[in-house]
């Protein structure tokens, strides 16, 4: 049996020598910069988004203006709805192909809204819903009658990746 002062000197050596080897190991999925660790220690990011069928063209009784109310949703890996943060992107398209709008496309309006700010970010999510909500307006009036209008939403997270989804919209 070692004398009493050196029994701490090998106990400190025996786990810095068991220890060290611990700390060298990469984690699974690489270092904090990485995806998987981000996910791991952000469990609930949006991975996934749609665009949900309430989302509808109308026209709004009192002014008369044509309006989208526009409903996205974002889910995690899991398939779970989630909140999230970003820039959340809203284009209409108008397709212009010769066979129902098919082969072209047409921009008609745009709209960006900054989920990062929290203000904003609840003020736009729909408790019922579990969905962003918007309104979108200053469409103009030939979009009215038109069967060949889609949406295009598009999440750049606050992490930089991007999510997108499409929805033909239905009068």
């Amino acid at each position: 049996m070692a004398p009493p002062i050196r029994q701490p000197l090998l106990a400190a050596l025996a786990c810095a020598t068991l220890c060290a080897p611990a700390a060298c190991i990469k984690p699974k999925g690489g270092f904090a910069g990485d995806a998987p660790v981000q996910r791991a220690r952000y469990p609930f990011l949006p991975e996934r988004i749609e665009i949900h069928p309430l989302t509808r063209l109308y026209t709004d009784p009192i002014t008369d203006e044509i309006r989208i109310e526009a409903h996205v949703e974002l889910f995690d890996d899991q398939g779970d709805q989630v909140k999230g943060a970003g820039d959340l992107l809203l284009e209409l398209y108008e397709e212009t192909g010769p066979v129902d709008g098919l082969g072209g496309e047409r921009q008609v309006e745009r709209w960006l809204l900054n989920l990062s700010d929290p203000v904003e970010n609840a003020q736009a999510y729909d408790r019922v819903t579990r969905t962003y909500r918007a309104t979108l307006t200053g469409l103009p009036d030939r979009v009215r009658d038109s069967d060949t209008l889609v949406l295009r939403a598009q999440l750049t997270t606050s992490d930089g990746r991007r999510l997108s989804a499409l929805h033909r919209i239905m009068r």
